[in-house]
């Protein structure tokens, strides 16, 4: 899927974050089908174009993922924590690796810029990203290091990925609309999918 001839390519591992229920979407939103293809399968060929290194998934082993062939990383923090036991999962999973640093985005946001990986490593770990006035806490560069940090953090009580970055102290990363459309816009619901299917 991936064409590296018209990318930059970086050695970073990266988490798809799918762990999610999908309760307004009403069925797992991984599989919904966008532009032919399903909503992981066109994030996955964005990704494969940025990064030559390892990705997986945080889904659980009977999430019905396993046709991708990719790791499937299950959260390691009990009590249904949401995506920050996805992003605790991820720097888990990178640091056992040998890697610094973990690129994190979540599976409902198909439109992925083609320089995601590239403004965020030139942006620096930690970093998020932001398209005009909004930000997307989970899209992400985090250290590796912060994996007990961010364990320790939610032990204490934190549950918002908002109020992780700041806690990190993720430095902004700028990017901007494509085409009338945030790029991380990201699917919620069956009329958030039509929305991008008409954009």
């Amino acid at each position: 899927m991936s064409n590296p001839a018209n990318s930059k390519r970086f050695d970073l591992p990266c988490m798809i974050l799918a762990g999610g229920q999908s309760r307004r979407f009403g069925s797992n939103k991984a599989f919904a089908q966008f532009r032919g293809a399903r909503l992981i399968d066109s994030l996955l060929e964005r990704i494969e174009d940025q990064t030559a290194g390892p990705i997986a998934i945080n889904a659980p082993s009977g999430a019905g993922l396993g046709d991708l062939n990719l790791p499937l990383v299950a959260d390691l923090l009990s009590g249904s924590l949401g995506p920050l036991a996805g992003i605790h999962a991820a720097l888990n999973w990178a640091e056992q690796a040998g890697y610094a640093a973990v690129l994190t985005s979540p599976v409902d946001t198909p439109l992925l810029p083609k320089n995601y990986v590239e403004r965020l490593v030139e942006t620096g770990a930690p970093a998020i990203a932001k398209c005009d006035d909004r930000l997307h806490f989970l899209h992400g560069l985090w250290p590796t290091h912060l994996r007990e940090k961010l364990a320790l953090a939610v032990e204490n009580g934190l549950r918002s990925a908002r109020d992780w970055a700041t806690e990190s102290q993720a430095v902004v990363c700028e990017f901007h609309y494509q085409a009338g459309l945030d790029p991380f816009f990201n699917v919620n619901t069956p009329e958030d999918l039509q929305t991008l299917e008409n954009g």
